[in-house]
């Protein structure tokens, strides 16, 4: 059902877009998710997520799914929201130091605090 909901939104903004006189391109350039916000949404999951506390993290899952991700950054946001979802916590950690890590190499790592990843 999401992801229909999301491929409808897609359409919707398409829509919008092309009233507005943008190009589907224009649209997606100026609506680009941010690396430093998922950065800063993953640093403030992560102390919930270490202490089995699924809860704090679900809105904070929402407002990354609602950035509009693709890829395997999105399919990540998938995974973390259904493992949290089932309160399976030692899979949504290792999935989100995983997201962590694809942030880091996106931002050059400059946001992502270092000394919390493994290794």
């Amino acid at each position: 059902l999401e992801e229909v909901l999301q491929g409808v939104v897609r359409v919707v903004e398409a829509g919008c877009a092309s009233l507005a006189g943008e190009t589907p391109e224009q649209s997606d350039a100026a609506s680009a998710p941010d690396p430093a916000i998922l950065a800063a949404l993953v640093e403030e999951m992560l102390p919930h997520v270490r202490q089995s506390r699924p809860r704090p993290c679900l809105p904070l899952v929402s407002s990354m799914m609602a950035m509009g991700w693709t890829g395997d950054v999105g399919a990540a946001i998938a995974r973390l929201e259904q493992r949290l979802r089932k309160y399976r916590m030692k899979e949504a950690l290792q999935e989100l130091e995983a997201l962590q890590r694809v942030v880091c190499s996106l931002d050059g790592g400059s946001v992502v605090n270092q000394s919390v990843l493994p290794g």
